[in-house]
């Protein structure tokens, strides 16, 4: 089975690898689909993702450097957002792939069988 996909620039390959590697944790993954529904401080993830603030500051840190968020002062707060809306793509993708990607058990499921003699 083919599919047409948009060619990825081969320029550009460094920067989606970082971004890819930025949102590569389950806790980031966890942040990510939190600063998809709006902005928040450091203080409402740590509350709401129930981890300390220091591991979620790292975490943001990673994704920060990743250019995954940006983020602002407001007085002590530091309220944090996606860097761009094309996240939110990434993640709808993410959450489409998990149910065709992974088996019941948590591995990821084999390649759909192929008839005998068709070709790539």
């Amino acid at each position: 089975m083919k599919f047409a996909i948009k060619k990825l620039d081969p320029a550009l390959l460094p920067r989606m690898a970082r971004v890819l590697k930025a949102v590569g944790h389950p806790l980031r993954l966890q942040l990510l689909e939190r600063l998809a529904a709006g902005e928040c401080s450091v203080q409402e993830l740590v509350k709401e993702l129930r981890r300390p603030q220091a591991i979620v500051s790292q975490h943001l840190k990673v994704m920060r450097n990743g250019g995954v968020v940006v983020h602002r002062r407001e007085g002590t707060r530091v309220i944090y957002a996606l860097a761009h809306d094309g996240l939110v793509s990434l993640l709808s993708c993410l959450a489409t792939c998990q149910s065709h990607c992974l088996a019941p058990d948590g591995n990821l499921s084999p390649p759909p069988e192929r008839p005998a003699g068709s070709s790539t």
